[in-house]
């Protein structure tokens, strides 16, 4: 006795059930499984009519959830959801949006660069400010580490999608707060 293969509209709320997708993850999906092309954009047109599937709603959650929890910077956050098949212009009015929301009563804005400032010193706590050595090999040492140190923490920012410019300002907020 064989199992009757599952409708592509079935395996599509299937998957909806379990998290959001994008309608281009959503067409990959559904082609893993072995659906004919046609069927998928019935499905995926079928879905959007009803409101299931949509890239702008997709956009902003994902964007919101990477940027409040994942603690990622507005870079990397474009990049992801590039990859995961989302308009550029879908990306920049998400990005807009939690940075100014339209409705304040329900959401906070969002701002990088303090959740950069706050993430170097949850991460590596505050840069010391100690003398420097008197001494000239023990103060070129000195200053390589404390080289170091910085473009470490330089780095653990960019690496996360803030800019260059919202990581420098975190850095140089947390040698100040010290």
């Amino acid at each position: 006795m064989c199992a009757q293969k599952m409708s592509c509209f079935d395996a599509a709320i299937k998957l909806l059930s379990k998290r959001d997708y994008s309608v281009k993850e959503m067409a990959g999906k559904l082609k893993e499984k072995s659906y004919e092309g046609h069927t998928i954009a019935e499905t995926i047109d079928r879905l959007e009519g009803k409101g299931w599937l949509d890239d702008e709603k997709f956009a902003l959650n994902k964007t919101r959830y990477r940027a409040e929890i994942s603690k990622w910077g507005a870079q990397r956050i474009r990049q992801e959801l590039m990859q995961k098949g989302i308009a550029s212009s879908l990306i920049d009015k998400a990005l807009a949006e939690i940075k100014e929301p339209a409705d304040p009563s329900y959401d906070q804005p969002h701002d990088f660069q303090e959740s950069a400032t706050q993430l170097l010193e949850r991460r590596f706590g505050l840069l010391e400010q100690t003398e420097s050595p008197t001494e000239f090999e023990e103060k070129q040492q000195w200053l390589k580490q404390r080289k170091k140190e910085k473009k470490r923490r330089l780095d653990f920012l960019l690496r996360r999608g803030f800019s260059t410019d919202e990581s420098l300002k975190a850095l140089s907020q947390n040698m100040a707060d010290a």
